[in-house]
């Protein structure tokens, strides 16, 4: 029970992170290996406002705004002016930017590992006999309004339709009258939002160090995969089923393996759709 626990912790997690990469890799066309470090990167920044003296919720809500200023700064230098390049050329570049912001908060922050100051952390029993703590339960709480409050915004603002008609049809999209380059400018700045809440989860249920951009994308990566690019419905399914696969599989295996369940859930997606399509 108390893996099963973690399990849902893990990933809501997850979900946040997914969410926002599935909203961007449906509207920008390709999978931004960036994202994972764009992630840290805003847990890094709370983590500096945290050591100030600013509890860690408030200093999640002070590095939103820097994080959203990172996701649009990277897509104006950088994928803006690549909009029309192929698919392997947006990989690349990504991942020039995912090598570039890692090395940066090595520099800026060090190698070692970082702890939130949290202060004493109150925990309570719960009856399947699993405990859980406060930030936990803040955690569950927050994915879901977080998720439930998109799904809302997608269905029923004017923003949120126009995103979906770029995402299933840019050009028509461009025809019809909508402003395509804002459309992305607003979802960056939600994915960025996105991004630093999965961020600062991560280290307050574990810890920060600059190799967890790489992990925190596996995961991410792997429940939009699994669930369907572009597919909010499919993110949140993925990741959830994903953060339990990772911490139920810690009863018969390392943790040093959770990595691997990430990309083992990719390939083995990936080659059950193929199968059906052969099919089809």
């Amino acid at each position: 029970m108390q893996y099963l626990v973690n399990g849902i912790v893990v990933g809501c997690i997850i979900v946040l992170g997914s969410t926002g990469f599935t909203i961007l890799y449906a509207l920008l066309g390709f999978p931004n290996l960036a994202y994972g470090e764009i992630m840290l990167l805003g847990a890094y920044v709370t983590l500096t406002i945290n050591s100030l003296g600013v509890p860690v919720y408030a200093a999640l809500l002070l590095a939103a705004p820097v994080t959203c200023v990172a996701a649009v700064g990277v897509d104006r230098l950088v994928f803006k002016r690549l909009r029309q390049a192929n698919l392997s050329t947006l990989i690349m570049a990504s991942f020039g930017i995912s090598l570039f912001l890692r090395s940066l908060i090595r520099v800026v922050w060090g190698t070692g590992v970082h702890l939130f100051a949290m202060g004493p952390t109150p925990q309570f029993t719960l009856p399947i006999g699993a405990v859980i703590t406060i930030p936990q339960v803040f955690i569950v709480a927050y994915s879901v309004l977080a998720v439930a409050l998109l799904f809302l915004f997608r269905k029923k603002t004017r923003l949120g339709k126009a995103t979906r008609a770029v995402a299933d049809n840019r050009t028509l999209a461009r025809v019809a009258g909508i402003d395509t380059e804002r459309i992305v400018l607003w979802n960056l700045v939600i994915a960025g939002v996105l991004a630093v809440s999965g961020g600062v989860f991560l280290g307050i249920d574990s810890s920060l160090n600059p190799l967890q951009g790489w992990r925190l994308l596996l995961p991410v990566y792997a429940a939009t995969i699994f669930g369907r690019v572009g597919s909010m419905y499919g993110a949140l399914c993925g990741g959830l089923l994903l953060g339990l696969a990772q911490e139920l599989s810690a009863i018969y295996l390392s943790t040093e393996y959770k990595p691997g369940i990430a990309l083992l859930a990719i390939i083995v997606t990936i080659f059950i759709r193929f199968r059906l399509l052969r099919k089809g």
